[in-house]
């Protein structure tokens, strides 16, 4: 077993966001990871923001400049972020409000 740690996300809302606002804050069994995924912009995130604990982000979601609805991101954290039974918690943040957009859980 790898314990390969991959999310993918999608919006499935109505409303195009500009993904260079947009961020991410992840929890694993509710405790905060220690760093923030500060642009889900993809050419913005390994160019400028590229964090410790995230390999890479892609997708059609992040390669332009909007997240359009129905678009998808995949995040790959750093291998062995999270082990199965794991609860893992996605809060995606506008970074011009500072208000929670989505909000996700689910069982690794």
């Amino acid at each position: 077993m790898t314990y390969d740690s991959r999310m993918v996300i999608k919006n499935t809302g109505t409303v195009a966001y500009p993904n260079r606002n947009l961020m991410a804050k992840v929890y694993r069994n509710g405790i905060p990871l220690s760093f923030v995924i500060a642009t889900l912009n993809c050419h913005d995130y390994i160019a400028y923001a590229h964090t410790q604990g995230v390999d890479i982000i892609g997708g059609s979601g992040c390669s332009g400049d909007i997240w359009s609805p129905g678009e998808m991101t995949y995040i790959d954290f750093s291998d062995r972020t999270f082990y199965p039974g794991d609860n893992v918690q996605l809060e995606v943040f506008d970074n011009t409000t500072r208000q929670i957009i989505s909000r996700h859980s689910y069982t690794a």
